[in-house]
């Protein structure tokens, strides 16, 4: 007589036929983040993902350990405004929205020591785009007229911006990326003093317009 599956492989079954079921509906933020290669996300594979996403539709805050064994868990899950923001280990963050029809972006970010990030752009297939994003220099930070106005070496400060720490996030409701100058933690306490009074004090703002990304403030 043939004994009955064990308890164990009657949830993975359960699982797997969510899972499927999930990813023949619609393209939404849940659906494209399991569907993510994982070439793209290596710390998290696509059960993993499926368990995250599970807790944070029950409006729960369990974690879930990545391949590295770190618990993971989802920050932000927007099905609305078709976003989603997780650290995928200990030092590491990863963003992905939905930006208009045909494009998503995902932004990868280092936190530890200093806060940086880069960002791609797919098709909703996860084939690249040629879409580009080019990232803001520290120096677009300086306070031009008050540089000038004090007579400022703007040499010397151009060669304190030499090294960028620029971080990226992006605006939960709208096509836009919104950019952090980290730059002063990386410089010694006397260069900080220095240069501090001399840079804008917010965040960089770039919107997706006609296929490009543009600068609003």
């Amino acid at each position: 007589m043939r004994q009955n599956p064990q308890p164990k492989n009657k949830l993975l079954l359960v699982a797997l036929i969510s899972l499927i079921s999930m990813c023949l509906q619609a393209q939404n933020i849940g659906t494209l983040f399991l569907n993510m290669p994982d070439s793209y996300i290596p710390t998290l594979s696509q059960l993993q993902r499926f368990e995250l996403l599970e807790y944070s539709k029950a409006n729960r805050t369990d974690s879930t350990k990545n391949r590295f064994g770190n618990n993971v868990a989802i920050q932000l899950l927007d099905t609305t405004n078709k976003c989603i923001t997780l650290n995928t280990t200990a030092t590491s963050r990863i963003e992905l929205k939905v930006l208009n029809e045909n494009t998503i972006g995902v932004i990868y970010s280092i936190k530890s020591p200093i806060s940086i990030s880069t960002v791609k752009f797919y098709d909703l297939n996860w084939l690249p785009l040629a879409l580009t994003f080019e990232m803001p220099q520290a120096t677009d930070w300086l306070n031009e007229g008050l540089i000038a106005q004090n007579k400022m070496d703007r040499e010397l400060l151009l060669k304190l911006l030499n090294n960028g720490f620029i971080s990226l996030s992006f605006a939960q409701t709208d096509s836009v990326i919104e950019a952090t100058n980290n730059t002063l933690a990386f410089l010694s306490l006397e260069d900080q003093k220095l240069i501090k009074p001399y840079l804008l004090e917010r965040k960089l703002t770039y919107q997706l317009q006609a296929n490009k990304w543009t600068k609003i403030k």
